[in-house]
């Protein structure tokens, strides 16, 4: 996977992706500060952890690699705010998904519905090598926590968001049956996404947008 910490920085706009040296600094002796912010931790944990599986791959993210990338000298800097490492998953997971929304968020500047839905359905499609990189670390954390691609709160939220954002910007364009117009639009987004994980040479970006496209103008949504 060719991805970076510096382009998933420039991807996300997170001005500091890594957490290294942001709560240690000198040499770590082992012993827990005496004053920790456990969501300040829970943050950088999430981080560490997303980061060394950008670069890496999941089976990397250890409880070590972790500490060692928060500058930390001790597992226990880790175990103490994620005693498993489905916790640690979890955090990362809740990092990754929220620093999603946010950008997806953030780059939508349109007021117009039609284009506002087509520039989200390309922002979330893995039509690049990082949003593929992405997607893949998505469903290997996910597998790992709980053996299959749904269970966890994380991906639910994931999940609601994303249906809550498609049926907002649907009801502004469709007459009626929103909600149903919203599910096909959102089980297209999954079922092209799921399909370019296992066969990313036959779902090129081109064959991605173009049935994006094909169901944004069965259903009427097009801006085109």
């Amino acid at each position: 996977m060719s991805l970076t910490r510096s382009s998933t920085l420039l991807y996300y706009g997170i001005d500091d992706f890594s957490p290294r040296h942001q709560a240690y600094s000198g040499n770590y002796s082992g012993v827990m500060p005496r004053i920790v912010d456990e969501s300040q931790r829970h943050a950088e944990i999430g981080r560490a952890a997303l980061s060394i599986a950008i670069v890496k791959g999941i089976d990397a993210v250890t409880f070590r690699s972790v500490a060692a990338e928060i500058g930390a000298g001790s597992t226990t800097a880790v175990t103490h705010y994620a005693p498993t490492r489905v916790d640690v998953l979890r955090l990362m997971l809740e990092t990754l998904y929220t620093a999603g929304q946010e950008a997806i968020e953030a780059s939508s500047v349109t007021d117009d519905p039609r284009t506002a839905l087509a520039d989200l359905v390309e922002a979330v499609l893995p039509t690049d090598q990082m949003t593929l990189g992405f997607a893949r670390i998505a469903v290997d954390a996910s597998i790992q926590i709980t053996g299959h691609l749904s269970g966890h709160e994380e991906l639910d939220q994931w999940g609601l968001w994303l249906y809550d954002r498609v049926e907002e910007l649907v009801a502004e364009i469709a007459e009626s049956d929103a909600k149903a117009t919203s599910d096909a639009i959102v089980a297209m987004i999954t079922g092209v996404t799921v399909s370019t994980l296992i066969a990313s040479d036959y779902w090129t970006p081109d064959r991605q947008r173009a049935a994006a496209k094909a169901a944004l103008v069965a259903h009427n949504l097009s801006a085109d």
